[in-house]
């Protein structure tokens, strides 16, 4: 039986100012908007990131296939202070950046090549952009499986346990700010869930959230409403592309975002999945 909540739409990106100043930051914690910055690496390779905030420059690193910055966006940074450590030039942040859908023109800056950034690694020289299904440990995927694993670059996964016995299975997927779009690694793991699921004639519970975010200067960013819902929709709409009986499928999201606080508000854009053989 599949739960509902309803919640009402609206377009455009919500910014409210709460009556709270926006005091310098003492808990090693940053969540701020700015323009990213291209680095210019030298002619053999790419450019990386970096953003500039309160006079200190962050370097702009997600996960894999996260997300990447854009010029001409801006970007929501949320982040604990990696002290010590660098990247692209700059302070590493532990934590995500999402790009803003609005176009901005001032988003424009690329720093020219100066010299080797000794803290940035040389390119990857594996498999970086090789279908997935070229490898072996992927061949016995179900066919309407592999188009999707097609799409997605060299995945390190962990495979779940053998069964049986069955037990029960959970995976948290984060989200940008605004965006429904999971990210390959996410997808890796749900493709892995459905296959545990299908052998286990297991029921799949999902549970989806948005958020707020506090930033910095005491502004605070609100998500689209419905983003909730149309994050646990989508993912119902390819759980059940993938194999999965409607049937065994529960879907509920919260249609109020969870309150900001300026520490990794990036972690209530989530869906929460939970398998139950």
């Amino acid at each position: 039986m599949k739960r509902y909540r309803t919640g009402f739409w609206a377009s455009g990106l919500l910014l409210f100012l709460v009556t709270a100043s926006g005091e310098e930051r003492e808990d090693g914690y940053v969540s701020f908007v700015a323009c990213p910055v291209a680095r210019h690496q030298g002619p053999w390779r790419d450019v990386c990131f970096i953003a500039r905030h309160e006079g200190r420059e962050y370097a702009l690193r997600n996960p894999p296939d996260y997300g990447e910055p854009q010029l001409k966006h801006r970007i929501l940074v949320e982040g604990r202070i990696v002290e010590g450590e660098e990247y692209c030039g700059a302070q590493l942040l532990d934590g995500r950046f999402s790009v803003l859908r609005e176009i901005d023109q001032n988003c424009n800056e690329i720093i020219p090549y100066t010299g080797p950034i000794t803290d940035t690694p040389p390119p990857s020289s594996g498999r970086q952009g090789a279908y997935v299904s070229d490898d072996p440990q992927w061949a016995h995927l179900h066919p309407s499986v592999r188009p999707v694993m097609n799409q997605l670059p060299d995945l390190a996964v962990l495979p779940l346990p053998e069964g049986p016995p069955w037990q029960p299975q959970r995976q948290t997927i984060y989200y940008p700010f605004d965006s429904d779009r999971a990210s390959g690694p996410d997808m890796a793991r749900l493709v892995q869930l459905v296959e545990y699921a299908i052998a286990s004639n297991a029921r799949f519970e999902i549970r989806s959230y948005q958020g707020q975010s506090l930033l910095d200067s005491g502004e605070v960013m609100t998500e689209r409403p419905g983003m909730a819902r149309q994050r646990a929709e989508k993912l119902r709409d390819i759980l059940i592309g993938l194999g999965i009986d409607e049937s065994r499928l529960t879907i509920a999201w919260e249609p109020e975002p969870i309150v900001g606080t300026g520490r990794e508000d990036w972690r209530s854009r989530r869906i929460e999945v939970h398998l139950e053989p």
